[in-house]
């Protein structure tokens, strides 16, 4: 019967069941079924084998067929070696490139040979393409990733067997074409030269990304040219870059380019010479091993100046402990114009960190500091919690963002000096995000029983501290993961604290020991909030039925909840699928996980919210023949039938 009333109440609900958007896709040169599926071979199978005869041939004719189709493509991957010269492909590249109006980003992976880039020894101008990356492989790189997607390609010829294949349709937005050879070694053979002038010409590219092992002085120069000349890029990233030293001049002198990085590019050592009073770069970012004492003392020199344009700074993963931290310090406590720093990566100890917050007590213009992945609250060393606490209680701190994840923090159930960071906060009106998550193999729950008694003061004491600090702070995102709170505190300290903060948008929970207890006093705290977009509360393994029918109260009262983390909290199924109906009425609800749950169970329920729906259409694996279930599903239920029905019916519509 449902069936029958279904398409009278929503016209061609049924032919929609056709048109999902798919996800990325990856065209090889070889499938077995391309004369019955011309597209199952972007799904089911990736780089395979070297391209000679009357493969490139075959490939070069499904590409072509492809490209012609799909006329609202936004993400082209050309994966094209030593086939570039046939007319035949780079004839409807080309036409593709220039006729395309949708065709946002484009990723060129060529051959380190001067025929690579025939295809862009033509005039292409793209009109809408914003986003350009550019890879230069070497013949190693080239054969560990044919060796691995040859493993891939086995592991997913297995899995194809036991599902369907999945329709293609005009509604594609993504063709990755993957055609692999041997390629000379020999670098200094290649010419930028046309891709330079292909990036001159472009007159929205705003992104373009090199991605490369070795480039000598002329393609360096060449590329350089080609950026310099286009007036509309404004972020330019480097990535494993070496070679001999690079002239910064024309980057420097770029009237728009706002944005640099330079990730694995260790021998680039002037890069401090893009900072100037002339330079319009307001954000360097700068990932390598190591940072010399003489790069890092120009850039002090360069940022101590008042009339420096930089607005952000990242230097990770190198070693700045020491004299270099020392430097970089010295330059933050006469900046005035940084408003973000990240020294994530750093290998920073507790000493560096009391170094640093005492620098940046002078500094009034920095909002966000990011110093996650470093040493500095490593026991038994209290420098950098004392710091940390004389920062956010200075009246002149205008921190707005600060994150001291996996900094080797002792849990906070016996770290004492945890308190001394909420002491300072309590001072604090201007911070709004709090990260102090610890990494997943700090905590092991036996060792606190193990020593509970000698903890208990300190862990009075921290969530005393942590409770007053979230009444009066103005606190946006917190996030505590990885750090045992347990039950009790839950309930007594924090509850309460979270209902009286009417801000916060963020809060993530994961791994803190809540139980029944914490669970029913946060959902009660939480009731009616109208603020709170994202919750965590995952891997809490104490909870049993009365947390969730406590959470299945609040969802409903959570206006703009969108995403629900709340996987591996039980081993109880049917404890799980009692959130499910709460999801149904969660009509904000994005994006939810719960591996508890039978997954057939929560897709049904989350597919009634259109966002869930929409959520689960990008995100997942599900395939045509999971409507029908809903459907059959629905009509043993009166409730899901109203639902679908009269409430939803915009559901069968994607927009």
């Amino acid at each position: 019967m449902l069936q029958d009333c279904l398409p009278n109440l929503i016209p061609g609900c049924f032919p929609e069941v056709n048109k999902l958007p798919l996800k990325p896709v990856r065209l090889s040169e070889s499938s077995k079924n391309t004369m019955e599926h011309p597209y199952r071979a972007f799904e089911d199978h990736g780089m395979r084998g070297n391209a000679h005869g009357s493969n490139v041939h075959r490939v070069t004719q499904r590409l072509v067929t492809s490209l012609e189709s799909n006329a609202t493509l936004q993400e082209l991957t050309l994966n094209v070696q030593a086939i570039s010269e046939s007319l035949e492909f780079s004839g409807p590249i080309v036409r593709f490139l220039n006729e395309n109006k949708s065709l946002e980003r484009l990723q060129i992976r060529v051959p380190p040979q001067t025929k690579g880039s025939s295809i862009f020894a033509n005039e292409i101008i793209c009109p809408s393409l914003k986003e350009l990356t550019i890879w230069v492989a070497s013949d190693r790189s080239t054969k560990r990733q044919i060796d691995f997607m040859r493993k891939a390609a086995v592991k997913r010829r297995r899995l194809c067997r036991c599902h369907n294949p999945i329709r293609t349709s005009r509604s594609t937005t993504n063709i990755t074409s993957s055609v692999s050879t041997t390629i000379s070694e020999d670098l200094d053979q290649f010419n930028l030269r046309d891709i330079a002038r292909f990036i001159a010409s472009q007159p929205q590219l705003e992104y373009v990304r090199v991605q490369t092992s070795t480039l000598s002085t002329k393609q360096w120069n060449d590329l350089v040219d080609g950026i310099h000349q286009n007036r509309s890029v404004r972020h330019v990233e480097f990535r494993r870059l070496e070679g001999d030293s690079f002239s910064m001049r024309k980057l420097q002198q770029h009237p728009t380019l706002e944005r640099i990085d330079l990730n694995g590019c260790p021998t680039i050592g002037n890069w401090h010479t893009l900072v100037s009073k002339e330079a319009n770069i307001k954000h360097i970012s700068w990932s390598s091993s190591p940072a010399s004492i003489d790069c890092l003392q120009h850039l002090a020199n360069k940022l101590s100046c008042p009339a420096s344009s930089l607005l952000k700074l990242e230097i990770s993963h190198t070693n700045l402990s020491g004299h270099k931290l020392a430097m970089v310090a010295a330059m933050l406590k006469e900046n005035c114009s940084l408003r973000e720093i990240d020294l994530s990566s750093s290998q920073l100890n507790s000493v560096d960190g009391y170094i640093l917050t005492k620098c940046l007590q002078s500094n009034f213009t920095l909002q966000k500091l990011i110093l996650n992945d470093n040493s500095m609250l490593k026991w038994p060393c209290d420098l950098a919690f004392l710091g940390f606490r004389d920062l956010l209680a200075t009246p002149t701190c205008n921190l707005n963002y600060l994150d001291l994840s996996n900094n080797e923090m002792e849990p906070m159930r016996n770290d004492a000096r945890c308190a001394e960071i909420f002491e300072g906060m309590q001072r604090n009106t201007k911070l709004k995000v709090l990260k102090l998550a610890n990494r997943g193999t700090v905590f092991f729950e036996t060792l606190y029983h193990k020593f509970w008694n000698e903890s208990e003061k300190h862990h009075l004491q921290v969530s005393k501290s942590l409770g007053k600090a979230l009444e009066t702070c103005r606190l946006t995102e917190l996030c505590l993961n990885h750090n045992f709170l347990d039950d009790d505190t839950i309930a007594k300290y924090l509850a309460p604290a979270l209902s009286k903060n009417c801000r916060l948008v963020r809060l993530s929970l994961k791994r803190v020991g809540m139980g029944n207890k914490g669970m029913s006093a946060i959902s009660k705290a939480l009731m009616g909030n109208q603020t709170l977009e994202f919750m965590d509360i995952s891997h809490n393994c104490d909870m049993t039925l009365p947390a969730y029918e406590s959470l299945v109260e609040c969802l409903p009262t959570l206006s703009k909840l969108e995403t629900l983390w709340f996987h591996s909290n039980t081993k109880d199924e049917l404890h799980a699928c009692t959130l499910a109906p709460a999801l149904v009425k969660q009509y904000a609800l994005q994006k939810f996980s719960n591996e508890d749950c039978l997954p057939e169970m929560y897709r049904i329920f989350l597919a009634a919210n259109r966002n869930g729906r929409r959520y689960l259409y990008q995100h997942s694996t599900i395939v045509d023949a999971l409507w029908p279930k809903i459907l059959a599903r629905a009509a043993h239920n009166p409730k899901i039938v109203s639902l679908f029905v009269r409430e939803r019916a915009e559901m069968f519509t994607y927009r």
